[in-house]
């Protein structure tokens, strides 16, 4: 009995620190691996990339990949999506969203997947694509510290042009976990609400949140209010149970100083003139929990450098100053003075 109670002590200090990490499901099928996937998509992409209505959708598209030796062809709906990257003037090539026919996939790598983002490479350029992979890992840096976020899946795409002759083009796109899967994960629902307070979200989620997007160099997000006419959060989600506070999940880190897009700039009123600049917006009221917080970054150090050198389709000059813009990082939790002056004194 002694044993069992001190064993239900331990995984209890676990789950208090480590929220959503003791218990959370497993992915669906899809996030289970990081191994690159092939698959090509056919759809009116003239036509998608001129129009781009996201109230309309594309029925006559396929995904089609290789499962268990085997080509599965899927039928699909293809839908533009996105506020910023959608414009014309910023991406030649529009964000997706696929969306799935449940009796198809059942049994395949998109079981249980209804619909899902594609974030595309937006540019034929190559800098675009480094953008995107840095962006992907970026999720993936996040996956490190904590189950209370997005699961992504990298995938070359070969897109199939069926109103251009089925002319080919071959990039590379990444898939994000549906908000709504990622709930079932985590035994939680998706919150709809347009703002909340400070007091009524999870303290270590928040506190996570805040120095994550301080450690990325992103000022664009909030998670206590939506754009107008748009449900909290700013770049994030909200998830919650009856017996819990809100979880903010945050998503979209195109604007952070890590990737550097040409086309990101700092949020308005935000004291900084360059992405590149780390500015804290975090609370002060959870100040108490920044040394807890910053050893889990401290902890990860290892697994998060090398989640860019493993990453083979990134370049050696987006791999250098990826890791030059994270030394800074910890290079200033290591000196306390430093976390007092951007950190606790920068505080909201």
């Amino acid at each position: 009995m002694q044993i069992t109670i001190s064993l239900f002590g331990a995984l209890l200090a676990f789950a208090l620190c480590h929220p959503g990490g003791a218990f959370a499901k497993e992915p669906d099928p899809l996030f289970q691996s990081s191994d690159l996937l092939a698959i090509t998509v056919t759809g009116p992409f003239t036509t998608i990339n001129k129009v781009r209505d996201k109230e309309k959708e594309y029925t006559d598209a396929q995904l089609i990949y290789a499962e268990h030796g085997n080509d599965l062809r899927l039928d699909v709906k293809l839908q533009v999506r996105g506020n910023f990257r959608l414009r014309k003037e910023v991406c030649r090539f529009a964000p997706l969203r696929i969306h799935f026919k449940q009796d198809q996939t059942k049994g395949t790598l998109f079981h249980k997947q209804k619909k899902l983002k594609l974030v595309t490479h937006c540019q034929t350029r190559s800098t675009n694509t480094q953008y995107m992979l840095l962006e992907y890992l970026v999720y993936r840096a996040f996956n490190l510290l904590t189950d209370y976020s997005f699961k992504v899946r990298l995938a070359e795409v070969n897109y199939v042009n069926t109103q251009k002759n089925n002319s080919v083009v071959t990039k590379y796109a990444f898939f994000i976990e549906d908000k709504g899967r990622l709930g079932k994960r985590l035994g939680m629902e998706p919150i709809d609400l347009h703002r909340v307070e400070i007091e009524e979200m999870d303290p270590r989620q928040s506190n996570l949140v805040s120095t994550f997007q301080f450690m990325i160099g992103n000022t664009d997000w909030s998670m206590l209010s939506g754009e107008p006419d748009e449900a909290c959060c700013h770049n994030a989600k909200l998830l919650g149970r009856v017996d819990s506070k809100y979880f903010p999940i945050p998503y979209d880190f195109d604007f952070s100083g890590i990737i550097n897009a040409k086309y990101a700039t700092p949020t308005p009123n935000i004291p900084i003139s360059s992405v590149r600049t780390r500015f804290y917006r975090g609370f002060c009221e959870l100040n108490h929990l920044l040394d807890g917080t910053l050893d889990r970054y401290r902890d990860n150090r290892e697994a998060i450098y090398s989640l860019i050198e493993g990453q083979a389709q990134l370049s050696n000059p987006s791999k250098g100053k990826a890791r030059k813009y994270l030394d800074g990082f910890y290079e200033l939790i290591d000196k306390p003075d430093r976390i007092e002056k951007k950190l606790i004194k920068r505080c909201r």
